[in-house]
């Protein structure tokens, strides 16, 4: 669904965002990746990692993914990915912001500030 701000999943531990929405994104999924899920980021390559999400995706559609009765549903590998791995990310140390309904853009700037340098 092309207008779906999230795409639900029976994994609770996996968030779908549909970038697709937003002009200069067409074409772009956003997945969070909970731990504790089906899908495991530790210790799994970026294409491991891929691979396991298109095998959600593919469950979740489908009625839209070709399939023959020996073969288990597939989707194409899509044409980029960016795995990150910030619970392990020395500069993020899994730390996560979230906006508020009414959020600004500048608001995102402020939390990304430097923290003032502490008194001597």
């Amino acid at each position: 669904p092309c207008d779906a701000c999230l795409l639900g999943s029976a994994d609770p531990y996996l968030c779908f965002e549909n970038l697709h929405r937003f002009p200069g994104s067409e074409g772009q999924l956003l997945v969070h990746i909970w731990p504790g899920g089906s899908v495991a980021v530790a210790g799994q390559s970026d294409e491991e990692v891929v691979e396991a999400i298109l095998k959600v995706l593919a469950k979740m559609f489908h009625e839209a993914v070709a399939s023959t009765k020996d073969q288990v549903p597939s989707l194409p590998k899509p044409t980029q990915a960016l795995v990150t791995r910030w619970s392990s990310d020395p500069f993020a140390l899994a730390a996560y912001a979230s906006s508020r309904l009414g959020a600004r853009p500048g608001d995102f700037e402020t939390i990304g500030a430097p923290l003032p340098e502490a008194p001597m």
